[in-house]
C-alpha cells in the first residue's frame, strides 16, 4: 500500500509538472485550459470519455480506471462530456486557497482526494 502511494504521488506530480506550462511553481487558469485543448481533439469546445481516456493515458500516463474516474469528477452535469464551463469547477476546488492560482501542494493533495 505504501508504494502505491509513492506511485500515485509520483503520477500525480507528474500531472502537475505537464500542467504547468511556464513551470514557475503555480498553475493558473489559463494553463489549466490549454490542458483542456489538448484534451478536446476534435476542438468541439468539450471532451468526449473517449478523448480523456487516450489523453489521460497519453499525458498522464495513468491507467483507464484513474481516467474515467476523474472523467466522472469532471462532468458534473453526467452529460457524458466535459465541458470548459465544468472545468471552472475543477479549477475552484483545486485552489483551496481561492488565491487564483494551484499550488503544488494544493494540487496534490486535491487529486488524491480525487483519486482515491
Amino acid at each position: 500500500s505504501r508504494r502505491i502511494k509513492g506511485k500515485m504521488d509520483a503520477m500525480i506530480e507528474g500531472m502537475y509538472n505537464k500542467v504547468d506550462l511556464d513551470n514557475d511553481g503555480t498553475i493558473t487558469k489559463d494553463e489549466l485550459m490549454a490542458c483542456f485543448k489538448r484534451f478536446d481533439s476534435d476542438g468541439d469546445g468539450s471532451v468526449s470519455l473517449s478523448e480523456f481516456i487516450s489523453h489521460w493515458k497519453e499525458v498522464f500516463n495513468g491507467s483507464e480506471d484513474s481516467a474515467q474516474k476523474v472523467f466522472k469528477k469532471l462532468d458534473g452535469d453526467g452529460s457524458g462530456s466535459v465541458e470548459m464551463s465544468e472545468l471552472e469547477g475543477l479549477y475552484k476546488l483545486l485552489d483551496t486557497d481561492g488565491d487564483g492560482t494551484i499550488t503544488k501542494a494544493e494540487f496534490i493533495a486535491n487529486w488524491k482526494k480525487i483519486l482515491t
